[in-house]
Parts: C-alpha cells; sequence; structure tokens
C-alpha cells in the first residue's frame, strides 16, 4: 500500500475499497482518500473482490487473487495472484462499479471511523495453529554481539510468548500487534503535517485505547498520562495546531538522518522538544520510535528494565537527551545498538525479513514487555 500510495504522486490512482466486516483500517481509507480518488461500497452485495490493475501505455494488466493490500497479505501469508496480461475486460467491470458509486465519501468515513472497533475485525489470525516450540514462561535478553539471525529467532520467540498470554496482541498479526501500530503511526508521522490530525490518528500516535478495546495501540508504550501532549494532539478539544505542527518540524532531522548521525540527531530532538511542555520522555522516544522504527527505541514503563541490562545505560536517564558532564542518555542507548550487528547490519533473508529489518528497532520492545511483563503496572499486564 505504501509502494502504491507512493506511486500515486506521480500516475493517477483509483481504488474502491470495501468496509463491510470492519477489516479496513480507517486511517487507510483516508491515506487512500488523500492520494487519489476513493469510491466505497455501503450497499449490498458484499464487496469482496482483490484485483489490482496496471496501466501500461499499451495495455492494461490486472491481477486478480487472494491477496488483500496488506502486510499479511503480500509479506507474510501464502497467497496466488493470477495475472492476465490484457485486462481489458476487467478493467472494464471496475470502470462499471466505479461508475455506480457515489463520489462523496468524506462522511462515510467519518461514520465509518467513529463506529469502528478493532475487536469487530481481528482475532489472533493464526491463533490455533500448533507452534513448532512451545511458549516461554519469560523472555531473555538478546545475547551481546547477536547477529540478524538470532534477532529473528527472538522475535519468533517473543511471537510464542505473547501468543501464550492473556493479551489480545501478537508481534507480527495482522491485527493488534507491534508491527500494525508501527505501521500505522509510521504513516501518519511521515506524511509531513499534522495539523489535520483524526481522533483515530491521535490515539494511534500516543497509543491511547478504549477500556475493553483491541486495538494494540498502547503497545510502544500508552501515554495515558502525558496530559500536555495529550491536549496538544487531540483535535477535538478545540486546541491550535500550532503545537502538532511544531513537533513535527522538529522531528523531520529524525526522519532524515543517516545512521551514523542518528543518536545525536535523535538527542537534539528530545532536547529540543522538551522545551515543549509534556512532550519530554516517554513521548518522545516513542515518536522517534514510529518516525524511524528501523533506527528508534519507544522507552517506557515496561521496556526500562531490560534495556537498561542490556545497554548498562542507567534506566532514569534512557529517555534523555545528551547532557554535557551527566552521564547517560537516549544517545547513548543508541550507540550501544550500533555496536549490535543486528542493529548495525542486517541480513534479511526474504521478504518477511524485510519487513522486520525496517522495524528493527522499534520492534525490541516486543521483546522488552516480555522480559518486564511480571512488574508491568496492571494497564499492561492485560
Amino acid at each position: 500500500m505504501d509502494i502504491i500510495l507512493q506511486r500515486a504522486e506521480t500516475v493517477s490512482l483509483r481504488a474502491i475499497v470495501g468496509i463491510a466486516g470492519w477489516a479496513t483500517h480507517p486511517s487507510a481509507l483516508r491515506r487512500f482518500a488523500r492520494a487519489g480518488q476513493l469510491r466505497i461500497p455501503t450497499k449490498a452485495p458484499l464487496f469482496h473482490p482483490k484485483v489490482v490493475l496496471f496501466h501500461m501505455p499499451d495495455r492494461t494488466v490486472a491481477w486478480i487473487g487472494s491477496a488483500n493490500l496488506t502486510r499479511s497479505g503480500y509479506q507474510q501469508n501464502l497467497e496466488i495472484m493470477f495475472e492476465v496480461a490484457r485486462g481489458d475486460e476487467v478493467k472494464s467491470w471496475f470502470d462499471a462499479v466505479w461508475s455506480s458509486l457515489p463520489d462523496e465519501i468524506g462522511d462515510v468515513i467519518d461514520r465509518y471511523e467513529q463506529e469502528w472497533r478493532p475487536e469487530k475485525a481481528f482475532g489472533d489470525p493464526i491463533g490455533g495453529l500448533a507452534e513448532a516450540e512451545p511458549s516461554p514462561e519469560r523472555l531473555k535478553l538478546l545475547p551481546d554481539g547477536a547477529d540478524w539471525a538470532t534477532f529473528v529467532e527472538a522475535i519468533g520467540i517473543a511471537n510464542r510468548f505473547w501468543k501464550g498470554t492473556d493479551v489480545y496482541w501478537t508481534v507480527d498479526g495482522e491485527g493488534p500487534s507491534w508491527l500494525t501500530t508501527i505501521n500505522l503511526g509510521n504513516s501518519i508521522l511521515t506524511r509531513g503535517d499534522l495539523a489535520d490530525l483524526t481522533y483515530l490518528e491521535y490515539r494511534i500516535l500516543l497509543g491511547i485505547e478504549f477500556k475493553r478495546e483491541h486495538s494494540g495501540y498502547g503497545l510502544l508504550g500508552s501515554m495515558k498520562g502525558a496530559g500536555r501532549a495529550k491536549e496538544a494532539f487531540n483535535p477535538t478539544n478545540g486546541q491550535s495546531a500550532k503545537v502538532r505542527r511544531r513537533v513535527r518540524r522538529l522531528l523531520q532531522p529524525v526522519i532524515d538522518s543517516g545512521f551514523d548521525r542518528f543518536p545525536d540527531v535523535a538527542s537534539e530532538f528530545i532536547g529540543n522538544v522538551s522545551d515543549i511542555e509534556g512532550f519530554a520522555g516517554s513521548v518522545s522516544t516513542r515518536l522517534i520510535a514510529l518516525a524511524r522504527p528501523d533506527l528508534g527505541v519507544s522507552v517506557n514503563s515496561g521496556s526500562r528494565a531490560m534495556l537498561e541490562l542490556y545497554s548498562g545505560v542507567l534506566a532514569s536517564t534512557l529517555s534523555k537527551p545528551r547532557r554535557p558532564r551527566a552521564s547517560g542518555s537516549y544517545a547513548a542507548l543508541l550507540e550501544y545498538l550500533q555496536t549490535q550487528p543486528w542493529y548495525h547490519s542486517p541480513g534479511p533473508r526474504n521478504p518477511y525479513e524485510q519487513m522486520l529489518a525496517s522495524c528493527r528497532g522499534a520492534l525490541i520492545d516486543a521483546i522488552a514487555y516480555g522480559y518486564n511483563r511480571h512488574e508491568l503496572s496492571p494497564q499492561y499486564a492485560l
């Protein structure tokens, strides 16, 4: 979906997306609506085809198959897509459906977002399948000097751990999971402007979950207690978008940073954003992890204990900027990670591991939560 939306900057995009069954995230609908033209079937019969059309200079190529336009559909699941080299008839079908649908969808998305509840859409996608290994009772630290294969194995162990507990999330599932939360948050932060933030997008960024809601947004640390940040990012309370725009401008160097400079750039962001009341500490590191999940790490109440033991940086300093004559900082944590082979030179061997590599910094949170789970506050130990 990201690749298609990037192409929409230079080519025309039309999409028809069904919303029956609550399986399509409202954020995805809004992204399609911003990037191109979107129409949404709202009446019977159920709209359920999976078709992608590519318009060449001399012909139209059609893909028809089982894969939804999701991470699981194109990177994780076993799916099949049949390519029609000359798909003019498929294009005619699409055009007919397109013409039958209303072109005004703003109210449809708004209503859908207001009513959408994750627990209606997803459960554990593979919860009934037998695992090759038993679920561990507690997660272990990554060994110092761990390579990429060891990191992938640790993520697999974390996945089994969470599937074996009494929570509703996984590490890499299509529904509530670390990867889902990371991808949703990243798509919001990297679009360039937070002035038009929706209420749901605000909740995704700050990890705000409703009681009995199965969203997983609180993974990477819930910012329920971050009063000033919540006020500034909540678009429904009448606050100006000025603070959101300022935070986004300060975050741009983090998004653009190369590997070597990343610890200093991330530290500078924490220092600069700390001048805004409510944005220091856990809030700033959560935003860093969502903006740059390949290198950023979220420091929160569920991850501090493991991150301290793993890096040797005092837990009380893990989310602080680098200061003269002060020991410990977020930069020191990242500099330790830069010495680890899995972090500085991952070697993904397939599309699934490429996906893990793109989120490797943020995903260490899945291990950290499990390591410290028995000491977590009740809001995390669900």
